[in-house]
């Protein structure tokens, strides 16, 4: 303002900027004068000037206040923990259930013709419809599952 010659005083004066005007020492200012410095205040203050809000800086001598009724200042945004990892998917299944009933029949667990399939292995056993099944064929198909790891699950497959 004082390069561009609006203070007569650079000691002694009042600027008051409002969304419709700038008041300099009780002068309003031209249009293209306001404009300009409206848009130098919200660029600066990264926000605008609305409604009844001002901004008011009065200097006299040695002391100056400036009063900003701009509104309250906007919130920080917050800073945010970073997300623990997500937990990791299980293995998709290595065999679908044409391929483990003509594994059961080949094992005699199903006859040849059913198609019904109540089929559930974890780390206790086997069971298939119902009937529990030996240690050796639940190890059988935890391989062919792939949870032969020792880690503790539940497959649970059931068809019609």
């Amino acid at each position: 303002m004082q390069k561009d010659g609006l203070l007569k005083d650079p000691n002694h004066y009042q600027i008051k900027l409002t969304a419709r005007s700038l008041m300099i020492d009780g002068k309003e200012q031209p249009p293209k004068v306001f404009q300009k410095y409206l848009k130098l205040y919200e660029s600066n203050t990264g926000r605008p000037l609305t409604g009844n809000n001002a901004m008011v800086i009065t200097r006299s001598s040695d002391s100056s206040t400036i009063i900003n009724g701009a509104g309250p200042t906007p919130p920080r945004t917050p800073r945010m923990a970073p997300m623990p990892p997500l937990p990791a998917l299980p293995a998709p299944p290595r065999l679908d259930t044409d391929e483990l009933r003509s594994e059961l029949r080949k094992d005699g667990i199903i006859g040849a013709d059913e198609k019904n399939l109540q089929f559930q292995l974890n780390s206790s056993g086997l069971t298939v419809n119902g009937k529990k099944q030996p240690d050796a064929l639940a190890a059988k198909y935890r391989k062919l599952t792939g949870h032969n790891d020792g880690k503790s699950f539940n497959m649970m497959i059931s068809t019609q």
